[in-house]
């Protein structure tokens, strides 16, 4: 598991490390409510797909994972279950796993992009760089505004050799980014 880090100098160290353990106790406090839920209703979907992504955002993977798995234990039709899941494995190194994880995903919701850019990132750890691509394209077919996808069909670009079209999803990428910047 990752330690968190804070750096910086100045007074803006201790404001950033405030606003980091506000965002955990944050997590803390809405774990808690899904588990308050989960204890009201054991087959609240719901309430399990949500702690497995704050399980996720508190870097409990495997934990993130057995949430996951019991969402989909509850409704093997969730595609956010399966996707989740997807996310998880890619984590944990379990690139097969993350692979079939977000097929099932895509099967049950294939117009959702999350999926498919879990998927672009499985494959590209298994060096099958055509297929992470094509599965990149997918997610931005459907989000043509998904900036992590960009970024990450700029690697399978690059690790294909074909340098001028990563340069350019990667500007694409920073493109969207700055946008959301200027929106906030």
């Amino acid at each position: 598991m990752q330690k968190l880090s804070f750096s910086g100098d100045g007074p803006d160290i201790e404001k950033n490390k405030e606003v980091i353990l506000q965002s955990i106790g944050e997590y803390r406090e809405a774990l808690k409510d899904c588990d308050e839920k989960i204890e009201k209703n054991p087959d609240d979907i719901d309430a399990w797909v949500n702690k497995g992504t704050i399980l996720f955002l508190l870097e409990e993977y495997d934990k993130s994972l057995e949430a996951s798995s019991k969402a989909i234990e509850i409704n093997p039709e969730d595609a956010m279950a399966w996707n989740n899941k997807g996310t998880v494995l890619n984590v944990l190194e379990r690139y097969d796993e993350a692979s079939e994880a977000c097929d099932r995903a895509i099967n049950l919701a294939p117009g959702y992009a999350d999926p498919w850019n879990n998927k672009g990132n499985a494959l590209m750890h298994l060096e099958r760089y055509d297929e992470a691509l094509a599965a990149f394209n997918k997610a931005l077919e459907i989000d043509p505004q998904y900036a992590d996808a960009w970024n990450n069909k700029g690697f399978a670009l690059n690790f294909l050799g074909r340098h001028d079209e990563a340069l350019k999803a990667f500007d694409m990428a920073i493109e969207i980014e700055s946008g959301f910047e200027e929106a906030k």
